[in-house]
């Protein structure tokens, strides 16, 4: 999926089905009006395995299980996992020693979609973050914020009638705190500058949601199924 341009296919860009899960994180499920299709011979492949060195050489072993709805069942909606979002920055600038460190991102929606859960993604001197929705008629929201540490790596899931609605080209900015001081525990040296990149030791500024994208008629029956109108969640409202 790129990161502005969400792909139609629910199993993503490649057909594939992707999926991060972290050190102290919650499962993750999808309430029943989802379903994601594991076609068969599928392949279960992990890509991208972040460990920590203990010095020597050891055996390590993942399990991954998935709990399937009955044979036959109709989910209302044929996908749910959301790209990660395109709210990074390359050039992420935190200096050694300081303790408040702001940066932020933004990225778009060019689809309706139904944001599931908040799942922030920093690294050990991410300290707090929030995400804020710019709708179309330039209306703002704050739907979330949340302290973070590296260790437990926390999936925030929304109860279904409060889970965000969000109209095609919604902005979600999001706003992130680090703090690379001695005060942090779990920062290793705070004399160093951290960009970013993969290792704990370096840093991100992620977003990593489960969405359901909709179209615009599927939009509309879940705005009218709540009993709420709004002027930021209508995406007809904003042409």
């Amino acid at each position: 999926m790129t990161p502005d341009a969400e792909s139609d296919n629910p199993l993503g860009a490649a057909g594939n089905f992707n999926i991060t899960h972290e050190l102290g994180q919650n499962a993750t499920y999808f309430p029943d009006w989802v379903g994601i299709r594991l076609p068969a011979n599928s392949v279960l492949t992990y890509d991208r395995m972040h460990y920590h060195s203990v010095g020597q050489e050891v055996r390590v072993r993942v399990d991954t299980a998935f709990k399937l709805h009955p044979e036959g069942y109709e989910p209302k909606y044929m996908q749910g996992f959301g790209a990660q979002s395109g709210a990074f920055d390359l050039e992420l600038d935190i200096p050694a020693g300081e303790q408040d460190i702001f940066r932020d991102g933004f990225y778009r929606l060019t689809r309706p979609a139904i944001m599931m859960t908040f799942e922030p993604h920093l690294h050990s001197s991410g300290k707090r973050m929030c995400i804020e929705a710019i709708y179309p008629n330039n209306a703002r929201e704050m739907l979330n914020c949340a302290d973070y540490n590296h260790n437990w790596v926390k999936v925030y899931v929304y109860e279904d009638d409060v889970a965000p609605l969000l109209p095609a080209g919604t902005v979600l900015h999001l706003l992130a705190w680090y703090d690379n001081s001695e005060s942090n525990p779990r920062v290793l040296d705070p004399r160093n500058w951290k960009g970013w990149g993969n290792r704990s030791i370096d840093d991100m500024l992620y977003h990593l949601p489960r969405m359901v994208y909709l179209t615009e008629e599927q939009f509309e029956e879940e705005v009218t199924s709540r009993g709420v109108r709004q002027q930021f969640v209508s995406s007809q409202d904003q042409q």
